[in-house]
């Protein structure tokens, strides 16, 4: 989670005897929302660990205690922790997968990973349901849209104030006919995630956008065929879809 020492708990976990690291970085971010305990159980999704974030926001975590998910983490935080020491922002390994469980981190310029999930998108047969923060993937957007083409429900939910962002695709994919809704509030819609035909899920902290891909530290997992995990994220989407309103009215 990236933290600026005069609005944060830095300074006083400091004074605690922790150790920190910070990210020197002044145009990427340390983006990542995760935690390991015991090397034996993984909190990770969109929530940054902030008052307005878990009183207001819109966000979630995943609670797991799969070993290969707490252990490709856990490589992840001594990758990052190794270059925050030196300055070197180092690019993220390759995805890595168990079973039906895909394990993303960024940076990583090559654009593999979203390829992989650009993969689960061209999979979908009758809908993909999607909320997301902030949406600038040309090529994600080329997708959704090809895929509403085709039939499928796609819907989007994403912020407010992130739709009308240069370079967002929030409005043009609205103009070409999706579905596309906002929040109102002075609060995020924080989510980062997407339903898949109701049992695939992607979630992370990844917004899916040029900066987050080739810059970022972040992190994105693919669950496929989890139809419980798929069912609770889908009912969270249509808490938010009954609550905010069509992008434009």
């Amino acid at each position: 989670m990236q933290a600026k020492e005069d609005k944060s708990a830095i300074p006083e976990l400091r004074r605690g005897g922790l150790q920190l690291r910070l990210d020197a970085s002044e145009k990427f971010h340390m983006h990542h929302k995760f935690v390991i305990l015991d090397d034996a159980t993984l909190i990770s999704g969109s929530l940054n660990w902030t008052h307005a974030a878990v009183e207001r926001g819109n966000e979630n975590v995943i609670i797991s205690r799969r070993p290969a998910l707490c252990r490709s983490f856990a490589l992840e935080f001594e990758r990052v922790w190794a270059a925050f020491q030196t300055g070197d922002v180092a690019q993220a390994p390759p995805a890595e997968f168990d079973g039906n469980v895909a394990t993303l981190f960024f940076p990583e310029p090559q654009m593999k990973n979203v390829g992989l999930i650009l993969a689960e998108l061209n999979g979908a047969r009758s809908s993909i349901d999607l909320a997301i923060f902030t949406l600038t993937l040309d090529t994600v957007a080329e997708t959704l849209l090809q895929k509403h083409r085709q039939g499928l429900r796609v819907r989007i939910i994403t912020d407010n104030r992130q739709a009308g962002v240069p370079g967002a695709d929030a409005q043009r994919l609205h103009q070409q006919g999706l579905e596309v809704r906002t929040d109102r509030s002075w609060y995020a819609m924080h989510h980062k995630f997407a339903v898949i035909d109701k049992r695939t899920v992607i979630n992370g902290s990844f917004n899916w956008t040029a900066q987050a891909t080739k810059g970022n530290q972040e992190d994105a997992i693919i669950f496929r065929d989890q139809k419980g995990l798929a069912a609770s994220f889908s009912a969270e989407f249509e808490r938010m879809w009954q609550d905010f309103k069509p992008l434009g009215s």
